[in-house]
């Protein structure tokens, strides 16, 4: 993980430029926030394609977003929800894949996400506490885990689908906090989802997608791959991490996602912002 000293955490700071600032106000753009990593004009730039007026519109409207969701502050807070969040809906960051851009992959265990819908209700875990938990998550990835910039400081996302029944899809609530989340993402930390890979998928699940990515964008829907049997997901996921870095059930040699050095360091760092 790269990163510098800030506080008692190691994270990446660096600031929009004045040079930047100055650009943007002479085009009539008004004055941005502190809130942005340097680099963050290039990756609103890609996504707005090399539209410069959208590029700060979008920036804007991300800056506003930031200080409504007090998001910069989000690291050095206490999170007293964390814990029992991570026990009931299994997710993080495995390490750094075989790519040669050494992007992390991130892992989602959704095949029984029914269940932690239900979980989630029943502790007042509402889709707003979970939306800010994934800008947490967010964060620790842009600022801690890989602070590199455009065309680095990337993630593949590895939706694990095992489990998941025709029932499920009926839990419309578990659906639109899904694609709320996603969209959260594309929106307001553009270009940081290099590729995203749906496994174990059963029939069911081509149904759920087709209804999914009508409401997510077109460049971000042709990041998605659905793999099909456990063989192939298995297969895909040894091609995309070495074996110490992978969970068993794939596998790796890993004991669990709780095990990787990046989800013990996130671990260790809320731990400590919780006491």
């Amino acid at each position: 993980m790269n990163s510098q000293g800030s506080g008692g955490l190691r994270v990446h700071s660096h600031r929009l430029q004045d040079a930047d600032i100055a650009e943007a106000e002479k085009k009539g753009e008004g004055v941005l926030t502190d809130s942005f990593v340097a680099d963050e004009y290039s990756r609103f730039l890609v996504a707005a394609k090399q539209d410069e007026k959208e590029a700060w519109k979008r920036i804007q409207e991300t800056a506003a977003f930031r200080e409504r969701e007090k998001v910069d502050g989000l690291l050095e807070q206490p999170h007293p929800q964390f814990f029992l969040l991570k026990s009931v809906y299994s997710h993080g960051f495995l390490g750094v894949s075989k790519s040669d851009t050494g992007s992390y992959v991130l892992l989602d265990k959704m095949g029984k996400f029914h269940q932690t819908m239900k979980d989630f209700r029943k502790h007042g875990i509402t889709e707003k506490d979970v939306m800010r938990h994934s800008m947490l998550t967010m964060e620790w990835f842009c600022k801690v885990i890989d602070p590199r910039r455009y065309p680095h400081g990337r993630f593949i996302r590895v939706y694990d689908f095992e489990g998941f029944k025709m029932q499920h899809v009926r839990d419309v609530g578990a659906i639109k906090m899904g694609t709320s989340i996603v969209s959260m993402i594309e929106k307001h930390y553009p270009e940081r989802l290099e590729k995203a890979y749906v496994i174990n998928a059963p029939p069911v699940l081509f149904h759920l997608w087709n209804i999914v990515k009508r409401m997510l964008d077109r460049e971000t829907v042709k990041k998605f791959c659905i793999v099909k049997g456990k063989e192939e997901s298995c297969a895909l996921m040894q091609g995309l991490m070495e074996a110490d870095m992978l969970p068993v059930e794939y596998g790796g040699t890993l004991e669990c996602l709780e095990a990787s050095a990046c989800e013990k360091a996130l671990y260790e760092h809320i731990s400590k912002m919780n006491t």
